[in-house]
């Protein structure tokens, strides 16, 4: 009896040693010419293998001089081991105690496939240039989109005044800065740097159509995905108005840009936050900080540079949401206690 379970186990073995498709964390690795990346793997909605490296810095933390500047590319780490393996905290927005940092301009790659030439779709989340984030969990999950066989990239953006202070534009040249990452090193996560999608919504999708006539993005995306929002709409920019009223709050100069972003530098973002959330007494979000026409990322309107003819031609998916705010309209009816019927 002895003998014969011997002899069956022998025969067993060979089929115990074959790969069983379950991989550990620290299998999920990437080479890549910052360094290696640990991943972890996660599920789609059907039980689907993503392989998910979240936190991945893809610029380096825009703190002290870096705040309210153009942001510089991460350097490499070399032969450290980066563990991206759990969300970044998100870009510092009113209505959240936790989870924020500046040290924030963080993405997020899933994959279906390490080794493949995947299309890749770049997602700009949205909330009016002050709210929102790439994370996995609240706003920008795979699960859903990687049921396809696609490559999905989300990141962070600075935001409200960080982002975008008068003279700045500093949250689309974040922007512009993760598409560069995706050209330089996405092929090493199985995706295809030649059919890159980018694709928003609301204010994400405003970006979009920026992108579409920025001089900056030019060659890093070859289509485009607007779902409600474009900066043709006739939208107040009063960013010089918003930048002087917060730089009289901490008695900074007022009218010249980088003397204000000098004096700004010295006060914490926490302070920041919470003076820019004063000025909305309803909690109603909306867009004071946008665009503006900076001769580098945006050297004209942008209708006048479509008018002209200076966009990328490349196939678009346009939509909008019916009804989009009712949902804070609601919201802000019903915390005055007012219930009748919009």
């Amino acid at each position: 009896m002895e003998r014969a379970l011997k002899k069956y186990l022998l025969l067993l073995l060979p089929l115990l040693l074959l790969p069983c498709g379950c991989l550990s964390d620290k299998d999920i690795v990437v080479n890549t010419t910052l360094g290696l990346i640990e991943g972890t793997s996660m599920k789609s909605f059907s039980g689907k293998q993503i392989f998910a490296f979240r936190g991945v810095p893809y610029a380096e933390p825009p703190l002290g001089e870096l705040r309210f500047a153009e942001p510089r590319p991460v350097q490499a780490w070399n032969d450290r081991v980066l563990k991206a393996t759990t969300d970044s905290l998100v870009c510092p927005q009113k209505g959240m105690t936790v989870f924020m940092s500046e040290d924030c301009l963080k993405l997020n790659v899933f994959t279906k496939n390490l080794n493949g030439s995947l299309p890749v779709i770049v997602y700009i989340h949205g909330g009016a240039n002050v709210l929102g984030s790439g994370h996995s969990r609240y706003e920008a999950g795979p699960e859903y989109l990687l049921e396809h066989e696609l490559l999905l990239v989300a990141f962070n953006y600075r935001l409200g005044a960080l982002g975008f202070l008068n003279g700045g534009n500093y949250g689309y040249l974040d922007q512009v800065l993760a598409l560069k990452w995706v050209q330089r090193h996405i092929a090493k996560f199985g995706g295809d740097p030649r059919n890159v999608t980018i694709m928003g919504m609301s204010a994400g999708s405003m970006a979009v159509s920026l992108h579409l006539v920025s001089p900056l993005s030019q060659g890093l995306f070859q289509r485009a995905i607007l779902m409600s929002g474009s900066a043709t709409n006739h939208y107040s920019i009063q960013n010089g108005y918003w930048t002087s009223l917060l730089a009289r709050q901490f008695a900074c100069p007022m009218y010249a840009p980088y003397l204000v972003a000098a004096c700004l530098r010295n006060v914490t973002w926490q302070r920041i936050m919470e003076v820019c959330a004063d000025w909305e007494p309803y909690k109603f979000v909306n867009m004071k900080w946008n665009y503006e026409v900076d001769y580098s990322f945006l050297p004209a309107h942008p209708s006048e540079l479509l008018a002209q003819g200076q966009f990328e031609r490349v196939p678009l998916l346009v939509s909008f949401a019916a009804n989009e705010l009712d949902y804070s309209t609601y919201e802000s009816f019903a915390a005055a206690g007012h219930h009748s019927k919009l």
